[in-house]
């Protein structure tokens, strides 16, 4: 066969890149996909920050493996605000918020508010997260509530925070239990 007037063949270096690029776009649009379809949400743009006696929505934090869930007539009415929290169904997922403007550092009570039930392992019985505030950690124990829909509020008293900016997070740690569901939290 002749050769096309006008055309030249790619360079070898140009037609590894003809190659590779649509691989990695392709790869890239399988990994959203999947993260899509698995729950897995990071809510960080616009995230308004938690501060001190304010209900701080669970579905306004930063997501990490967990997912929100509208409240409705079915299996878990009843949350607050616009939704709540669920898939802690394996370490590593967690939920975590900012939280702004403490006065003073000092020590302060924390309340959250969740729902423990039947779980997909069948379990029922207090299960377990790790609270995380800036780089303190403790494993904190969430009983069993009387079903999806009855939520319950934990207190988790001591909890020091620094003056200014902080992080707060619950956290499916290797060693929790996890599998409930997160309304709210609120820091006094």
């Amino acid at each position: 066969m002749g050769r096309l007037r006008g055309f030249r063949r790619p360079q070898p270096f140009l037609r590894g890149l003809i190659v590779l690029v649509p691989v990695v776009v392709l790869v890239c649009v399988v990994i959203i996909v999947m993260m899509v379809a698995s729950g897995s949400h990071r809510n960080d743009g616009g995230v308004q920050p938690c501060t001190l006696g304010a209900k701080c929505e669970a579905e306004e934090a930063s997501l990490y493996g967990t997912r929100t869930e509208a409240p409705g007539p079915g299996q878990w009415a009843g949350a607050s605000g616009g939704g709540f929290v669920v898939g802690f169904e394996h370490p590593g997922t967690s939920i975590a918020w900012a939280v702004a403007d403490v006065p003073a550092s000092g020590s302060h009570d924390l309340d959250i508010r969740y729902s423990n039930y039947r779980g997909q392992d069948d379990h029922l019985g207090t299960r377990t997260l790790t609270l995380t505030v800036n780089r303190d950690t403790k494993q904190i124990q969430l009983p069993t509530t009387q079903g999806w829909r009855a939520w319950s509020d934990f207190l988790v008293s001591g909890v020091e925070l620094a003056e200014g900016g902080n992080t707060m997070k619950l956290e499916f740690a290797d060693h929790d239990t996890g599998r409930v569901n997160i309304d709210f939290i609120r820091i006094y």
